[in-house]
Formats: structure tokens, sequence, C-alpha cells
């Protein structure tokens, strides 16, 4: 037998003990909502699916008033179909893992069925009105490989794709009699009438080539295609294509749906929210009505749905989860309970109420006020949605947020966030990524993506730029020491910063800073040490956490524990750290890796993983006794064990892999949780384990 080259592997690590009653992640009810790309309906109107990208497939039996969670975690779901009878559910997957997923049981278990299919994410799903011929389309982000066609429920596919000159499939639609079938591409719309043996070519007329949507009216005599600039209409199979000016143009049109008896059609629209035609589309109405995103304009649409008799309306969103509507009166309503998808960014605590603020990517400011377990929206008068940092002032308590994208700056709330006002005059570059006071409150430093860092000594009321030596104004971590004395920027892609005259000047502070893509900057109580938290953008090299004992003049990696692949080389992707509020303990967000704590200043680290069926972690806070530590795992990670799974890294002997997908977890992965602090102690440990010279870790 062929000897194994062995090494030893010295593992030193600090053991947080607790008792096991005190240490249990406790997930929260809330809040609710999130991207959903897929929803289906089942032939008897009694169940309805949404698909949400990287939470799983939700399940509702009482038109959307509650969901409950089936399955499919970490899973981009772009398309959901049904067979005729109701027997069979289908899932396409583009994202986190790829290929067609089936259940027979309602979602209870899936089994992957894609046998033939090759790479690309599945992106669309068809089925005959027969049931008997299944499609799917691939493609995302550039790795469609055309359509493939299933006969015997998804046991094996076929590649369908002559004549298609672009394989970047967006979108499929199969008439009612099966005669026809047209594919969307990012190039071009084709048509086949031998069940995807040949395509033609079929966009006379369309100019924008880039096709998102199709749908053909029951009687096969309307043909509709949903393109980034609106709506085209043809009434020859696709012969020749019209564009409508009318009500949908220059909307990005994302999805279709036809009522069952032809009588309205209805198209999504990207930040237009939804058109209806009851005359095959010779007008269309905006029915927006209650279909409104914090911005105050309708949200992002990517899918529709239709229960079988026409009654009710489904819409799942880019951040605000499903909305639903009766069709006779289109007065749309929030239907997110139990939809736990919702990626939370940044957390807070009110020294005034002890409620704890979340905020969160597109859907504004939750409250809690029982320790996290229940959330309230809190977002009177704000009108930016996706919060990147709370902060609040030691002097009077007033809470402010700072937002990113539409709409974005900072707002100040001054009753408890009842009430939200916008704050940015002189915020020349409003795109936040992070805010800050200094110790005694007399001013605030607000960091922009792309604009440097602006300081306020008025509670906002005005902003100044201080970028003077900031020779990288993509500016994502900001910190206060906590003498007030000095002041350190954390960019993306230029290391730290530091300025010790309230960020008039700055001066580069990167020796030892082998990673300068820095997501998060927290320093000791006694101004002691700095951490930096770092991306693994460039490839990975030196990521994970650097510790600063001299005010920044240099840096030392502190990984040790922190999964990784080599002495150079960390797998570790620093989202958020966290301090207990007496220095003692530090704790880190990662991606995909879960969460990891120190109490000898990052000296060794060790996992808190245990219970958490998702190990990507957006956020993280300790409140400010130090009783609990909160965090928000979101969708689109990897569960299970973080040290195996799915890619492999080959690092000076060392085979690696992260992230296993575990697609039957019975939970939902996508939640704040909560664990006691209480009971604690440090202990140190040392084990000497003999690996092969590749191995598995």
């Amino acid at each position: 037998m062929k000897k194994l080259r062995r090494i030893i592997v010295i593992i030193s690590f600090c053991l947080l003990i607790a008792n096991p009653a005190d240490s249990q992640w406790v997930q929260s009810n809330g809040p609710y909502g999130g991207s959903v790309h897929a929803l289906a309906v089942s032939p008897d109107g009694i169940h309805v699916f949404a698909g949400t990208w990287g939470g799983g497939i939700y399940l509702s039996t009482n038109n959307g008033a509650s969901w409950t969670f089936t399955g499919l975690n970490n899973s981009g779901i772009s398309t959901l179909v049904i067979s005729p009878d109701g027997k069979n559910i289908f899932a396409g997957c583009s994202a986190w893992q790829n290929g067609v997923f089936l259940s027979t049981d309602n979602g209870v278990s899936w089994t992957k069925v894609s046998s033939g299919l090759q790479r690309g994410g599945v992106s669309v799903l068809a089925m005959s009105h027969d049931g008997q011929k299944l499609f799917a389309g691939t493609g995302f982000q550039g790795n469609g490989t055309g359509v493939y066609l299933t006969t015997d429920n998804g046991s094996s596919w076929t590649a369908r794709n002559n004549g298609l000159t672009n394989t970047q499939i967006n979108t499929l639609a199969i008439s009612q009699d099966g005669s026809q079938i047209f594919a969307g591409t990012n190039s071009g719309l084709f048509r086949s009438t031998d069940d995807g043996t040949n395509w033609t070519r079929k966009d006379s007329g369309i100019t924008n080539s880039k096709i998102l949507s199709l749908v053909l009216s029951p009687d096969g005599m309307h043909v509709f295609a949903g393109t980034e600039t609106g709506i085209y209409h043809s009434t020859n199979n696709g012969t020749h294509w019209t564009a409508y000016a009318s009500g949908t143009f220059n909307y990005q049109i994302s999805s279709f749906i036809y009522s069952t008896d032809g009588s309205a059609v209805y198209a999504g629209a990207w930040s237009g929210g939804v058109f209806r035609s009851t005359n095959d589309g010779l007008s269309w109405n905006a029915v927006n009505d209650g279909l409104l995103e914090i911005y105050q304009v309708p949200p992002g649409i990517f899918c529709l749905a239709l229960t079988p008799d026409g009654n009710h309306i489904y819409s799942g969103t880019q951040s605000s989860g499903i909305y639903h509507a009766a069709t006779g009166t289109m007065v749309w309503n929030e239907a997110n309970y139990g939809l736990l998808n919702e990626r939370i960014l940044c957390f807070a605590f009110n020294p005034r109420n002890n409620d704890i603020l979340a905020g969160t990517e597109g859907k504004g400011i939750y409250t809690s006020t029982d320790n996290g377990i229940n959330w309230t929206p809190a977002n009177n008068g704000l009108t930016a949605g996706s919060i990147q940092r709370i902060a609040i002032s030691p002097q009077d308590s007033t809470i402010f947020a700072g937002a990113w994208g539409w709409w974005a700056g900072v707002y100040s709330s001054t009753d408890n966030c009842q009430s939200w006002m916008p704050c940015n005059n002189g915020l020349e570059n409003n795109s936040l990524k992070s805010i800050a006071f200094s110790s005694d409150g007399s001013k605030l430093f607000a960091a922009t993506d792309g604009g440097g860092v602006f300081r306020s000594t008025n509670g906002g009321a005005n902003w100044t730029a201080v970028n003077s030596g900031l020779t990288n104004v993509t500016v994502y971590s900001i910190a206060v020491s906590p003498d007030g004395s000095t002041l350190f920027a954390g960019t993306f892609g230029g290391g730290v910063f530091r300025s010790t005259d309230d960020g008039s000047n700055w001066t580069a502070v990167n020796s030892g800073l082998t990673q300068q893509y820095i997501s998060s900057l927290v320093i000791t109580p006694d101004g002691g040490k700095i951490f930096a938290g770092t991306n693994f953008y460039d490839n990975g090299k030196g990521a994970g956490v650097f510790l600063s004992t001299n005010n920044g003049a240099s840096w030392t990696a502190v990984n040790n524990g922190l999964p990784s692949y080599s002495n150079d080389y960390f797998l570790i992707d620093i989202m958020a750290l966290a301090m207990a509020p007496n220095g003692n303990g530090l704790f880190a967000a990662t991606a995909c890796n879960g969460v990891y704590a120190t109490t000898d200043g990052g000296l060794h680290w060790t996992s808190m993983n245990d219970g958490l069926p998702n190990l990507l972690v957006t956020a993280i806070a300790v409140d400010p006794a130090g009783s609990y530590l909160y965090i928000s795992t979101a969708s689109g990670s990897s569960t299970g064990s973080a040290k195996v799974g799915e890619g492999t890294f080959d690092g000076g002997g060392i085979s690696a892999k992260v992230g296993v997908i575990n697609t039957a977890a019975a939970d939902p992965v996508s939640s704040v949780w909560r664990r006691s602090l209480a009971g604690f102690v440090t202990s140190a440990e040392e084990k000497t384990v003999q690996l092969p010279r590749r191995c598995t870790l």
C-alpha cells in the first residue's frame, strides 16, 4: 500500500465553555419577507409555493396569510412548476446549487432530478399542458447551456438546442395545445414547433433582443414578450412584434401571467409594479394600490401567480417578500408571515427602552421589545430601505440610521424610531456604509461608498467632507478610539487609514496588513487593541482578522482556529466583528463559516456554530449588558459543518473544503438568532492531529 506522507498539525484553540442550557441558539419570529423569485399555485388552488433566493421553498394553504418552510435550504430558486394533476412539484435552482428538484408530497421532501443537465443553473421550467413534457432553460451569470427536455419527470434530460444561437435562456412559454414553444434568450427570441428539436429565430420588430419573460394567451392568438424596455406583442406566432408604448414602455418586464379564461393578462415590472390588460394587450393599466416599498415606489417584481379560478393573484418581489390581492379589487397586502428570508445588515440597542433595532437590506428598520424574539417595522418617514449601520448618540440617545442605495443617506429619530427625518445637508455622497459617534457624542462620522468620510458637529444637521490624504474613498467601516483622539477608516481595497484630527487629515496605516479589503473595525474599551476584519476579495490572500496594539502602526494576523487551508491563505471571510462591552470577548460573523469567538485578543478562536443551520452570518452584536449575542443568518449560504463541502482548495499539501449544502434542513436558514453568553469561561487546549498529505479539513 502506498504510504501517505503525513504532517503534524498542531491545533491550539481557546474553548468557550458554558452551561448547555444557556448556550443554545434561539431563533426569532421575523423579520419576515425577503427576495422571492418563483411562485406556483396547485391546480386545486389550495397550495401556494414560494421559491426564495437562497432561503428555500415555503408553502401557504390559506391564501398567503401564513407560510411554512418546506425545504431546499440554500438554493437560489428561480422557477417552480406543478403538474396538472398536482402530484409533482418541480423546482429549478440557479445559484449555490444547480439543477431540478422534484417533490411528490407537497414539498415535504425533495429529490434532485438532473441527470443529463449540463452545467448552468436552471433559470426557467415550462410544462406542457398535458403534463407529459417538461422543458428546462438554463442560464445564470452567463453559464447557460440551452434548453433541455424530460418526458420522465426529470429522471433523464436531453439537450434541445439545434438552431439556438444563444443558450442563455431566460424564459420559456408553451402553447395550450403544445404545438409551439417559445424561448427568450439574452440575444433573441426563438420558436420551435417540434418540442425543441429545432429552433427558428422569431423576433422581427423587437429592438431589445434580451427577452426576460413570455406568455401565450389560452387560445394561442396572442404572444407577449417582456424586455428591458417594455412589452412586445405578436398575433402571428412571433413572425412580427409590435412594441407597446402605452403604460408599460421603458419598464423592465420580468414576468407575465394569463388568467385561465383569457380575460386578463398581468405583467410584472421592475420598479413599476404590476400592470393589467383586459383587452389582449391593447392597453395596460397599473394596478399597484398597496404595492409600495419603503421607497414609496412599487417593488421590483420577480414573479406572478394566479389561482386557477382567477380570484387571487400573488407577486414575488426583490426584497419585500410576497404581496397578495383579490383580483376583483386589486388592492395589495403584504403576505409574509412566516417567510423568514429577510436579510439583516446591522443591530443596535436603544438605551432609552432597551429595544433592539435591526437594519435590513430592503425593508428599513425593525424593532424588538422582547430580546429579539418578535419584530415590528419602524419606518415612518424612512424612505431608504437598505440600512447599513445604526448609531445612537451618547448625549441624548438620538438614533441615526445610515442607508445605502435608493434615497440613501442619514436619517435620525428622536422618538424611539416612531418617526424619522433625513439629515443630509452637505452630504454630497449619501450612499452610507457606516456611521459612528465620538465617545462624547460631539461628533458624528459617516463613511460612504465612494465619497469618503463626512463629519457633523451638530447632530447631523450639517456635514463636511474630511478626506485629505484619504486615497481610497470607498469606506466600509469607521471606528473612533474611546478617548476620541483617533479615528480609523477601513476601506475596500486601500486598507486602514488613521486620523488624529477628527478626519481633517488621514494617513494610511497598513504595515503587516496583507489584505486591504476591510469590512469591519472594532476597538477595545481601553483603546489598547484595534481589530480589523477583512474580506478575501483579492483571491483570499491574508483574509481573516488582524490586530494592532500600537494605534494602527503595525498589524498582525490573528487567525489561529479560524478555518484555513494554508498559512498564507485563509478562507475566512469576515462580514462583521462585535466586541463584548468589557472588551474580554470578540466575536466574528463570517460568510459560510458561521460565528467564531475569542477571549484572548484573537490568539485563539473557537466555533460557536452548534445548532446553527446556516453559516452565512451577515450581522452580529452583543447587548450592552454582555448577556446575549445576536446574529443574523442570511439566505444563500452553506450549512452544516464549516469544514466539508463543495469547493476544494489546494493549499500547500492540505486540501480543504468549506461549506456543505444541506437541502433537507428542517428549519429555515434566514433569521435572527440569539445566544446567551452567561457562564462563559476560558480554557486553553492543545491537540496534535496527524493528517495525510492531502486531506479534507
